[in-house]
């Protein structure tokens, strides 16, 4: 246990050293501020229905935390391979006397926790932004915000690890690296395209299943589900909760399988 707390330390430490990661960091907490930003001109323009208020913050933040987000994990799953066999660093640590395992197990707890901090920093800068945005607006809808948040955050970073997870299998299994990130980067824009309206219509009519199975094949169709489904009777609480729960368990077993097959690969797969 203490060499998997070992790798997840140097794994933490490295993407926190990565100039790349700190970019998209640094990018994701201006995105950030910004969505938080665009409030104050809703309320200075009254454009919004008072009742609608919280589920607009609520949403806000699922935004930040599951679409930019997963453009976070693609990169953290690509430098946490990429950045290893530039320097060589795995051969260095295959040859020590750690397991493949440990290896994995290491990497896959120090990004979570590197996505944890990551998660943590957002919420902190997007209610501070709406605090200051917003003000007595945002007040008045705080203990309806506070009780969405940790289910949002929840749904939020099981969302980010399935795309992490696809990320470093890519770039296990692609030596090219820079096509690995990009196929990264793909697999979230097919998990969105194929959730919205036109795509699912389509295919509906094509193959003959319903539209919102269609959509349940997709990470995003099921986690745009559970964020609809959250909100739509009473923001902050939610609607349906044996609906809920089966959806966001299907979203669980989408992130445990791929990172059951990210895990098999890196076990048997040549990856120095």
């Amino acid at each position: 246990m203490s060499n998997i707390i070992n790798v997840a330390k140097k794994e933490f430490a490295d993407l926190m050293g990565s100039w790349l990661v700190i970019f998209v960091f640094a990018a994701y907490l201006l995105l950030t501020a910004y969505t938080a930003y665009q409030f104050h001109d809703i309320l200075s323009n009254h454009n919004y229905i008072e009742g609608d208020l919280i589920t607009n913050f609520l949403c806000g933040i699922s935004i930040v935390l599951s679409n930019y987000g997963s453009l976070v994990a693609v990169v953290i799953g690509f430098a946490s391979i990429s950045s290893e066999r530039e320097g060589n660093a795995l051969n260095t640590l295959l040859v020590k006397p750690l397991y493949r395992d440990t290896i994995i197990n290491g990497k896959l707890l120090g990004a979570l926790a590197f996505l944890i901090c990551l998660f943590v920093f957002a919420v902190l800068l997007y209610t501070s932004g709406l605090f200051v945005v917003c003000g007595s607006s945002f007040i008045s809808v705080l203990p309806q915000y506070l009780a969405g948040l940790p289910f949002d955050v929840g749904v939020s970073l099981i969302y980010s690890m399935i795309f992490f997870g696809i990320s470093m299998l890519l770039s296990i299994l692609f030596r090219n690296q820079a096509f690995a990130l990009s196929l990264g980067v793909i697999s979230i824009f097919i998990s969105e395209t194929v959730s919205t309206i036109d795509v699912t219509q389509g295919l509906s009519l094509l193959i003959g299943y319903d539209v919102n199975t269609i959509a349940g094949w997709s990470p995003d169709g099921i986690r745009s589900d559970i964020v609809f489904m959250l909100y739509r009777s009473h923001p902050g609480l939610i609607a349906d909760t044996s609906a809920v729960g089966a959806d966001t368990i299907r979203l669980l077993l989408y992130m445990v399988m791929i990172i059951v097959i990210c895990y098999t690969v890196f076990l048997r797969k040549d990856v120095s």
